[in-house]
This record gives C-alpha cells, sequence and structure tokens, in this order.
C-alpha cells in the first residue's frame, strides 16, 4: 500500500510571504549599509570642508604675507596634489575690526568673522604716556600691572590731597623710555566714508526687529532714536545729528555713524560707535565684546564720557585733529570710578581716567581736575593691569599677528 503525503495549499502563501519578507529584510540591511557608509562619507567630506577653512584663516592670521600669496579669484590651494582644497577668502572693515570671509572650492561651507590684531603682554605696554617733559605720576587707590612706556623723568607716587598712593610699586624693568608722540597708529578715513551709506528717509527705530546676516548686502538705516527693537547683524544706522540708544533695545553687531551718540541708562548690546563729536554712555550701560567707540577726527570740543557702573568691552579710540590747548579745563574723555574698560583705550586728547583698564591704555595728557585747578600727568584712583585676552582692533601697526574676535556666519 502506498501512502501519499500533500501539502495543504494555504502553506504556499505563507511560504511565499516568508521568502518575500526575509529578501526585503536582506535588501534594507544592504541599503542600511550603504546609507551609512554615504552618511560616513558626508560627514567626512564636512570634517575635511571644516578643515580646509581653518586651516586657511590660521593660515591669514600667522602670515603678514598670505593675501599677496592669493590668485586673481582672491583663493589659495592648500595642498598642491589635492585642487579640492581650493579655499577662497575675501576681506573687508566692519568698523575697526576685518570681516574674513572664507569659501570652500565647491561653495558648500563658507564662514565669516570679525579678526583683529592679537596682543602679546610681553611686548604691548599696559601704559603708554608720550613724554611732554614732566614726571607721571601715581596717587590714591590707584595700581599698575604691566609693561609701562613713561617719560624721561620716570615715574612718581604721591598724594591727591590727603589721599596717598596705596598700590603696588612698579619694578623698574617695567618701565620703558617713551617717545614724545604717541605710537604710528592705522589711518580709516576711506574705511570710515563707507560706512556713512546711502540717503533715506529719517524714521524713528520704535518696535521693529531686523537682522541681516553678513552673507547679504549691508542694510543702512537712517534714525535719530532706537527703541524697543532688536537689531542685529550686518546692519549700520547713521544720522546727520545724533543717534539715541535706549535701553529697552537689543543691539548685536550693528555700527552706528553720527556726529554725536546718546546711549541711555541699562542698555546692553554689541556694537561699534563712529562719531564726529560727542559720545556719551549712562549708568549701567554694558557694550559687550567686541563693542567699541572711535571719534576719528576729534575737535576741541569733542568728549567721550563712560558713566557709572558701565562696561565697554573692546575699545574707545579718540584721535585729535590739532593740538590740544593748554588752558583747556576739561577733559576730552572722562571715565567715572566704577567704570570699566577691556581692550584698547586710546586718547590723543586730554583723558580724566579713573576705575579700571585691562588690556592697554595709551594717553598724551592724562589730568586730574578739581574745583581748585588741576593735577597733569597723573593717575588718580585708576587701575591698568595687561592682558593679551582680547584681539585689539585694527588700530596700532602690529606685528603679534591677528586673532578672530568673533563669528558671525
Amino acid at each position: 500500500m502506498r501512502f501519499r503525503m500533500y501539502i495543504k495549499g494555504s502553506i504556499l502563501p505563507t511560504v511565499l510571504v516568508m521568502g518575500t519578507v526575509m529578501f526585503m529584510g536582506v535588501l534594507i540591511c544592504i541599503d542600511l549599509y550603504d546609507m551609512k557608509w554615504r552618511l560616513s562619507a558626508g560627514n567626512y567630506a564636512d570634517l575635511q570642508r571644516n578643515a580646509w577653512i581653518e586651516s586657511a584663516l590660521l593660515l591669514y592670521q600667522l602670515d603678514s604675507t598670505f593675501m599677496q600669496r592669493l590668485d586673481k579669484n582672491n583663493s589659495i590651494i592648500l595642498f598642491d596634489d589635492k585642487p579640492q582644497s581650493a579655499v577662497t577668502i575675501h576681506k573687508s572693515n566692519w568698523g575697526l575690526y576685518e570681516l574674513v570671509t572664507a569659501e570652500t572650492y565647491d561653495k558648500k561651507l563658507k564662514k565669516i568673522c570679525f579678526m583683529g590684531y592679537k596682543a602679546d603682554i610681553d611686548m604691548t605696554p599696559a601704559l603708554y604716556v608720550s613724554d611732554n617733559g614732566q614726571a607721571f605720576t601715581l596717587a590714591g587707590n590707584s595700581n599698575l600691572k604691566g609693561l609701562a612706556y613713561l617719560p624721561e623723568n620716570d615715574l612718581l607716587y604721591s598724594q591727591v590731597g590727603s589721599d596717598f598712593y596705596s598700590g603696588e610699586y612698579v619694578e623698574n624693568t617695567f618701565i620703558k623710555q617713551s617717545s614724545g608722540d604717541l605710537p604710528e597708529h592705522i589711518e580709516h578715513g576711506q574705511s570710515m566714508q563707507n560706512l556713512k551709506g546711502v540717503n533715506s528717509q529719517i524714521s524713528p527705530l520704535t518696535n521693529v526687529s531686523l537682522k541681516n546676516s553678513f552673507t547679504e548686502n549691508t542694510l543702512y538705516l537712517q534714525s535719530n532714536t532706537v527703541s524697543g527693537s532688536s537689531i542685529k547683524g550686518n546692519i549700520v544706522i547713521h544720522s546727520d545729528q545724533k543717534i539715541e540708544i535706549y535701553n529697552d533695545t537689543y543691539i548685536e553687531d550693528a555700527v552706528l555713524v553720527a556726529p554725536k551718540v546718546i546711549i541711555h541708562d541699562g542698555f546692553r548690546g554689541n556694537l561699534q560707535v563712529i562719531s564726529s563729536d560727542t559720545v556719551l554712555l549712562g549708568e549701567e550701560v554694558v557694550l559687550n565684546y567686541p563693542s567699541g567707540i572711535f571719534i576719528p577726527e576729534a575737535g576741541q570740543d569733542s568728549y567721550i564720557e563712560i558713566g557709572p557702573k558701565s562696561r565697554v568691552n573692546g575699545y574707545v579710540i579718540f584721535c585729535r585733529q590739532e593740538e590740544n590747548k593748554e588752558e583747556k579745563l576739561s577733559p576730552h574723555y572722562y571715565q567715572n570710578d566704577s567704570t570699566r574698560v577691556r581692550g584698547l583705550v586710546w586718547i590723543e586728547g586730554i583723558s580724566q581716567i579713573h576705575g579700571g583698564i585691562t588690556g592697554s591704555l595709551y594717553g598724551r595728557d592724562m589730568n586730574y581736575y578739581t574745583p581748585e585747578g588741576y593735577y597733569r600727568n597723573i593717575l588718580y584712583n585708576a587701575k591698568v593691569y595687561s592682558s593679551d585676552a582680547m584681539a585689539y582692533p585694527f588700530w596700532l601697526k602690529s606685528n603679534h599677528g591677528k586673532k578672530i574676535v568673533k563669528w558671525v556666519g
């Protein structure tokens, strides 16, 4: 007797389905492996582009001849055997900093940064006072740490009224002879002209929110007042009269250009001010790094004042247009007892400085004024400390190389 075994017809679809599922699973595994490989290759390509840009920017910071080595398209090939390592570099001025753009050959990666000069505490003075034939004096609650270039008649420690000097004495090894003028600086006349922008209707910037990338054309706004607003990026606010900034406004990276700029109590932001006459900062104003105040062609009555408990992180530069008058009984620059400035302070006029400066202070005439008269060539209740924490603006000519200040794109 023969026995026959029959497979039920309902099992066949199950076998086909299981086979199909297994086949699809194998395909998915292959595709996932391929995707992983492609993602890995893509990540590697992104990392390589980033490395090329960082290498190009590092060369730009360290090599003063770097821009001369670029081709007609402003590009440089980092490795001769790898044409794809070409990076394009463009630079322009943004206030007193450089705006540097680096882009890969395939235009798939672009980086933008502000750049300044690197400070060197072994060579950059904490204090530089031009030699006017009179000894320089420290008095009251003052202190000086770092290299000092002083008049030939040396450094004295004295008093104002009954307030004797209470700080540390400076070792002679840190004192060098200054010249009769301040060090040579970079001229910015032409670059400042470019920031004036185009004529437009004057309108107050009230309760507006504006953001403009540094990959776009500069946005020029003409206004005398900025309040209740947010202003970020590649923006220039200018006026033929004055600009007033109120504390309910936030500004980041913008440049202000006007004869007179007033920043009211309590404002916080990050900006550069370029003025032809007067800049006034109220109480508890904080200008975050990298900010700056610049008067490039000051007259006899030009003036900068930084109010109580205010902070400026970046630079303050006052550049005179004519010689100081001996009979002038008020300063061109006044810094309060509770004021702090971190970075470069350059006052080519007459200054009365209290509070603290961390970085470098350059001055021609540093006086202290009282109702009864004034003390000449003196720092009273002021602390000046050397520091290389910040990059300086492009003002002093330097061989110390460049340094990235901030990434903006």
